[in-house]
């Protein structure tokens, strides 16, 4: 028996009857969703009702890089594209172990210090520890565990400009809860005072007086 759909001059309902007795007779057939019940259909296929629904069934290898804290901003981003529970644990788990080869590339620190041994050599201990020092003096919630060669040769030509001496770093950032003060940062303080007249070392005050002392004995003693 042939099946003749409606023509163009039936009524919606006639046709709305043609097509529920296509579905009700054929199997395997959906019917084209329409804007008002897409996310039926995206839950018949099996995106979860509540973003808290999705989950990663297997984080493990995954340290390092899964971030359970993000956890809550993901399964809201995947529930609004509209994924199901096997898509949304599939394209995070690729992703977090790309993120984990990636990291197993990156350099590790006896790297990085070898490669600037080529370009530093016996001074990279001491610029290393002055780029760090400085970093965390600026910076103090930065990890500096973690810098690449980069990072140490950029902050090491800063500091250099800025006439920081390695040597300071290296004898520690701090000596005796006081900042270490090098010889040409020293001059550089001392030249600022002469050229300040409305400092107090000019107007006889005795601890500017005996800052300038100190000043003038540190800049001197690079000989």
């Amino acid at each position: 028996m042939a099946i003749i759909p409606p023509s163009e001059d039936a009524s919606d309902e006639d046709k709305a009857q043609f097509r529920k007795s296509i579905l009700e007779k054929v199997d395997g057939i959906i019917p084209k969703p329409s804007t008002d019940n897409l996310d039926e259909v995206f839950q018949a296929l099996g995106k979860p009702q509540e973003a808290e629904q999705y989950a990663i069934e297997n984080v493990e290898g995954l340290e390092g890089v899964y971030v359970e804290d993000n956890s809550d901003f993901l399964k809201q981003a995947a529930h609004d594209a509209n994924l199901t529970k096997d898509q949304y644990d599939t394209f995070l788990t690729k992703v977090f172990s790309h993120l984990k080869d990636q990291m197993a590339q990156q350099p590790t620190q006896e790297d990085v210090v070898h490669e600037l041994q080529k370009d530093w050599g016996v001074s990279t201990e001491a610029k290393t520890a002055q780029v760090a020092s400085f970093i965390k003096e600026v910076w103090p919630e930065k990890d500096v565990s973690n810098l690449d060669a980069e990072t140490y040769r950029g902050f090491a030509t800063i500091l250099d400009k800025l006439g920081v001496e390695p040597s300071a770093a290296a004898n520690g950032a701090h000596r005796g809860g006081e900042p270490v003060i090098t010889p040409s940062l020293a001059k550089r303080r001392l030249d600022e005072i002469d050229n300040n007249p409305q400092h107090p070392y000019h107007r006889g005050d005795e601890n500017a007086r005996k800052e300038y002392v100190n000043l003038v004995g540190i800049a001197t003693s690079a000989g």
